[in-house]
């Protein structure tokens, strides 16, 4: 990200995440990715991944704009990053979601893309801080990755 507005919304993000990553580890982990090299050799602006674990596990691919795009533009990213993970669930993060119509907002979700202003990312993840809080709390043991059984038909 270029722009100083870009950098500080960046560094905001990655210190909320990585917030929410220490208060629970072994069930959120958070990975940089500072560039997406694309095939054609051009590179993308950071991504965060955001990895938490509930009864399953759950990838979302995070990316901050710091000047507001256009819902092309989202459109366009998101077919990049596609390319580059099979997530399905992309959240960006920019100032300025009101700006969009109730159409682009559709198109957008129907491409599986989550847009948030920064106050409602950080909404996002107190509710998930919250939920894995109260995961904790359960006498349900902790998630230890998938498990396979032996089924016997007979």
């Amino acid at each position: 990200m270029a722009t100083a507005r870009g950098k500080t919304l960046e560094d905001h993000i990655d210190a909320s995440l990585r917030h929410v990553a220490a208060g629970h580890p072994g069930l959120v982990e958070v990975r940089v990715h500072r560039e997406i090299a694309l095939l054609s050799g051009t590179a993308k602006r950071p991504v965060f991944e955001l990895i938490f674990r509930l009864e399953q596990e759950h990838r979302e691919l995070i990316a901050v704009q710091g000047h507001d795009p256009s819902p092309a533009e989202l459109l366009v990213n998101v077919r990049i990053m596609k390319n580059f993970s099979p997530n399905s669930r992309f959240v960006f993060v920019f100032e300025a979601v009101d700006s969009f119509s109730p159409a682009h907002k559709l198109e957008l979700e129907q491409e599986g893309v989550e847009c948030l202003s920064p106050a409602e990312f950080d909404q996002k993840l107190k509710r998930l801080d919250d939920v894995l809080m109260a995961e904790k709390m359960c006498v349900r043991p902790r998630w230890s990755g998938p498990t396979h059984k032996r089924v016997v038909f007979g």
